[in-house]
């Protein structure tokens, strides 16, 4: 009898240690799996804030002692010939970009209202997750991210809402080597919208002041008589009613609201707000960034290329403003050293012929040499 106890006792003491190596090979298995997917490999590329830098330029055109850091990265598709370019002005920027930036342009093209939280993930293309699982597309990613995301800038003046400094291009890649990509804003506890707005219904807001303040520029240029005399009216009253921005301390400076509404802004902002007025009667225009030169100075500097009777000329609105080269404007006296002017009067303008010293060449249209 007391063998007999002895046996089940046994018996239920080996019933007891297989239950729990079953368990502790669930709870292993468990702990293993969860390990491996929480350690997953995460790559994070933060194009605009390498070392948290405010003077990176990679979206804002530059202002003078910006410094310029982006990878290089060559073409691989290039925009078609200049007797078609009025066909495709609309997107000037992008049409030179190559497959991949493209993809990322489209990304925030099509995300246009959501970009206007200051949180919402974009996701991307599926061939750049394919692009990321290579060792080459790794390499390439930062540079394909900063042209397109300038790309979209300057062929899209309307988004004025986004700081691309806040923003990263973030991947992850798996332990099976599944990749998901996506652009995010860089801080969780912030957005990525220009300091000064906190919501969408800030930005909607102030695009209905825009709306109505291009509403009535729009009406004002529909008497006249032909392009020529809209584009200087337009030109005047960027003029008149802007006061630039000497103390560089607006968050507006560089965009048309600044310009707009505020009526503060920088080279970026005049360049920016012409182009974006441009658009909405009509007329081709695009933004060209460069150097410009005055006296013994070099700057940085925005202006603007038009299309007037099948001829492009460069136009600045920014130093025909009597403050800007110096004159007082307490009379606020236009200016027109630098309307619709051909190239030879352009000298002092050297246009970046690449994105910001990477390998990607720009091809403008084909400047008139002779004023219009």
């Amino acid at each position: 009898m007391k063998n007999n106890i002895i046996i089940n006792l046994m018996k239920v003491l080996l019933y007891i240690i297989i239950l729990l190596l079953i368990c502790l090979i669930i709870f292993f298995g468990i702990y293993v799996y969860n390990r491996e997917f929480k350690n997953r490999k995460q790559e994070i590329i933060d194009i605009y804030a390498v070392n948290k830098k405010e003077d990176i330029i990679t979206t804002k055109l530059p202002e003078q002692n910006e410094e310029i850091n982006v990878v290089s990265i060559k073409p691989q598709v290039e925009i078609q010939s200049n007797s078609n370019m009025s066909n495709s002005i609309d997107k000037f920027y992008y049409n030179q970009l190559d497959k991949y930036s493209k993809l990322i342009y489209d990304a925030l093209n099509n995300n246009k209202e959501s970009l206007k939280t200051g949180i919402a993930k974009i996701d991307l293309d599926k061939e750049i997750d394919e692009l990321l699982k290579t060792e080459e597309g790794m390499s390439k990613i930062e540079g394909i991210f900063n042209i397109a995301i300038n790309a979209f800038e300057y062929d899209n003046p309307q988004v004025f809402y986004i700081d691309a400094s806040k923003m990263v291009l973030y991947y992850e890649i798996d332990s099976l080597g599944n990749c998901n990509a996506y652009i995010k804003n860089y801080d969780e506890n912030n957005d990525y919208l220009i300091e000064g707005f906190n919501s969408k219904e800030d930005i909607d807001r102030v695009t209905q002041q825009i709306d109505t303040i291009i509403k009535e520029l729009i009406n004002n240029t529909n008497d006249l008589n032909n392009n020529y005399e809209k584009i200087k009216y337009i030109h005047d009253w960027i003029v008149e009613n802007t006061k630039y921005d000497e103390t560089l301390s607006s968050n507006n400076r560089n965009n048309i609201y600044g310009l707009l509404v505020e009526k503060n802004a920088t080279c970026g902002g005049y360049a920016k707000a012409f182009k974006y007025i441009m658009d909405k009667i009509n007329i081709n225009s695009i933004i060209v960034q460069g150097k410009a030169k005055q006296e013994e100075t070099s700057q940085y500097h925005a202006w603007n290329y038009i299309q007037v009777d099948n001829e492009w000329y460069g136009i600045d609105c920014t130093w025909d403003d009597p403050i800007v080269i110096g004159i007082s404007d307490e009379n606020k006296q236009i200016y027109y050293n630098y309307f619709l002017k051909g190239q030879n009067s352009f000298e002092n303008h050297v246009r970046f012929d690449t994105f910001y010293g990477t390998d990607l060449k720009i091809n403008y249209p084909k400047v008139s040499t002779k004023d219009y």
